[in-house]
């Protein structure tokens, strides 16, 4: 089976991808940083402060990326859940966004982030609008019979035309 990256949209592209920089983000750059003169200490989104919400959206970055890739790059079959996958996809999104603006918020010392931090925001926007975007692209379009050819609700049939 070959993989034609051509063929990956850009709502997977920003969702897929953007957790996946997302996920080096918090893993590698610098999120604060003090300079003392002599030296300096810096800490990736992992670290402290707070660092269990920097854990919880690396986890749902990650989680995000190999989505996509499974989806797009394997013969694997989703199995059938109560919501859509994109729903879900969404959730996901969201969760880590709002994880990765908490830390943000909860850092007392605005003037000691560092470029980590700031590109960890421009990723959870990118990430959060794929997802909306790949979410209502798979809404059927106006006027369409939905899937599954579904009944009208209680049961009732369509008016007859005699």
């Amino acid at each position: 089976m070959g993989v034609d990256i051509k063929e990956v949209s850009w709502q997977e592209w920003a969702v897929g991808g953007g957790g996946l920089l997302l996920a080096f983000d918090l893993l590698v750059l610098p999120w604060w940083s003090v300079d003392f003169g002599f030296g300096s200490v810096s800490e990736t989104g992992l670290g402290s402060p707070d660092g269990f919400l920097g854990v919880l959206a690396f986890l749902g970055a990650l989680a995000l990326a190999a989505f996509v890739a499974i989806t797009r790059f394997s013969s694997v079959k989703l199995p059938e859940i109560s919501i859509p996958w994109s729903r879900l996809r969404l959730i996901v999104g969201v969760c880590v966004a709002a994880l990765v603006v908490l830390k943000f918020v909860l850092h007392p010392h605005f003037n000691y982030l560092s470029i980590g931090a700031w590109f960890a925001l421009v990723l959870c926007a990118v990430v959060v609008l794929g997802a909306v975007a790949s979410m209502t692209s798979d809404l059927p379009p106006t006027g369409q019979q939905p899937p599954n050819n579904q009944q009208p609700p209680n049961n009732q049939q369509p008016p007859s035309n005699q």
